[in-house]
């Protein structure tokens, strides 16, 4: 095969008004590569979480690098800072109002009350959290709650009250905020070793080459034998 032969043409990605326009999974494949390269995306991440991510924002309605910009996966679950939800319910257009926002008694019975209305709906969904019941959850000891408790009883008051009355515009995604204080050590799901016993080959998706599943995991040491088995 000639040097000519070779090469792969690309057609560059399409722009409009608002940014990329991701019209193929090839497509979306080159950028999360050059996301992750880059250094955009944050450090570590795989580009198939890249990729990932990105899907998910776009269902949001969001572009795909603002999507690596404001959600993450935690425990298997998509989750964004607690703004980037709110920006989301004004951006809808379902949003009634701005959030009503009250606190009440002090100490371990500080409360804050949430009372979001949705346009075109009766009623309204207020849901309340205070530091009685984030003790109770062994939440007091974290850094953030120490930092700011009044913020974050805020933000988990919000986080119930936008999942019970805005959950076709979350689509299941829930704050950052949340997520983080229920954040538990997760397994690695694949390491190269596995991968390589598997004989699973990415294609290669961009110009200096393949990036591997599980990149980032490449130094995992080899598995142990037992005695007498065969390499």
């Amino acid at each position: 095969m000639s040097e000519e032969q070779s090469i792969v043409k690309r057609e560059p990605i399409e722009m409009n008004g608002r940014g990329l326009v991701i019209r193929n999974h090839s497509e979306l494949a080159r950028l999360a590569e050059a996301m992750v390269r880059g250094g955009i995306a944050p450090k570590g991440m795989l580009v198939e979480t890249a990729m990932g991510i990105m899907l998910f924002g776009m269902e949001l309605g969001l572009s795909p690098i603002q999507a690596l910009k404001d959600i993450c996966c935690i425990n298997g679950k998509f989750s964004a800072y607690g703004d980037a939800v709110s920006g989301l319910l004004n951006a809808s257009g379902k949003l009634a109002c701005a959030p009503e926002v009250e606190y009440t008694g002090s100490g371990k019975d500080l409360t804050c009350t949430v009372t979001l209305k949705r346009r075109g709906r009766p009623g309204s969904y207020s849901r309340s959290f205070s530091v009685g019941m984030a003790e109770k959850n062994g939440l007091l000891g974290k850094d953030s709650w120490q930092k700011y408790p009044e913020r974050m009883l805020y933000w988990r008051a919000f986080t119930w009250a936008a999942r019970d009355g805005f959950s076709d515009v979350l689509k299941g995604l829930t704050t950052r905020e949340e997520a983080e204080d229920f954040q538990e050590p997760i397994p690695e799901i694949v390491s190269t070793v596995v991968k390589k016993s598997l004989n699973l080959k990415p294609e290669p998706i961009g110009p200096g080459g393949p990036i591997e599943w599980g990149s980032r995991l490449e130094e995992a040491p080899e598995p142990t034998r037992e005695p007498g088995q065969e390499g």
